[in-house]
C-alpha cells in the first residue's frame, strides 16, 4: 500500500505540472562551480517536491545572481551588502535606466525589497542554514516559487536589453554605400 501511495502522489503531481513552473529561471549559464552545484540542488530539491530544504541555497544563489548583475551593470557591491539593498540598487538601475515598462512592475519590484529582506530571515532563522526548526512545506513552495518567478522577471529583462530597440522599419536609404 505504501507503493500504491507513493504512485499516486507521483502521478498527481505529473498531472498537475511542476511544483515551481519557472524552474528553467535558474540557470545562470555559467562556468564558475558554485554556481552548477546551487543550481543542481536548487533544481534536484524542487523537482523531487522538497522545497524545504533549498530555502538556503536558493537564497545564496540569488545573492550570487544579483550580486553578478549588479557588477555587469557597475553597481557597487560590498561583501558587507545584504541581499535586500543589492536588490534596491539593481532596481534603481533599472527604473533610472527605462527598462522597466510599467509603475505596476516597478512597484512589484520595490516591494520585492523588502520580502528579500524577510527572506534573509527566513534562511538564517527558519531553513536548514543553520540548526533551525523548518518552515512548513507550503510556506517553503510559496517562497521557493516567489523567488523563482521573480529571477525569471529578471532574467528576461535583462535578456529584453540585447534586442534591438527600434522595432521600426530598417532605414535602407543608404544601402548602397556597404562595403558589400
Amino acid at each position: 500500500t505504501e507503493l500504491y501511495n507513493n504512485c499516486q502522489e507521483i502521478a498527481h503531481r505529473l498531472t498537475e505540472g511542476g511544483a515551481v513552473d519557472d524552474i528553467d529561471a535558474i540557470s545562470q549559464d555559467s562556468a564558475e562551480k558554485e554556481f552548477q552545484k546551487l543550481e543542481k540542488a536548487i533544481r534536484d530539491a524542487v523537482n523531487a517536491n522538497d522545497p524545504e530544504s533549498v530555502l538556503d541555497r536558493l537564497h545564496t544563489y540569488l545573492v550570487k545572481y544579483i550580486r553578478s548583475l549588479c557588477m555587469e551593470h557597475g553597481i557597487a557591491t560590498p561583501v558587507s551588502k545584504p541581499l535586500h539593498s543589492l536588490f534596491g540598487e539593481y532596481v534603481k538601475y533599472l527604473k533610472n535606466g527605462s527598462r522597466i515598462d510599467s509603475d505596476m512592475s516597478e512597484r512589484i519590484l520595490k516591494s520585492t525589497i523588502s520580502i528579500l529582506e524577510a527572506y534573509s530571515h527566513v534562511r538564517n532563522k527558519q531553513s536548514l542554514a543553520h540548526d533551525n526548526t523548518i518552515l512548513s512545506h507550503s510556506e517553503s513552495l510559496l517562497i521557493v516559487r516567489n523567488t523563482i518567478s521573480t529571477i525569471r522577471f529578471i532574467r528576461e529583462l535583462e535578456e529584453r536589453s540585447f534586442e534591438p530597440k527600434s522595432k521600426g522599419r530598417v532605414d535602407t536609404r543608404d544601402i548602397d554605400d556597404l562595403p558589400f
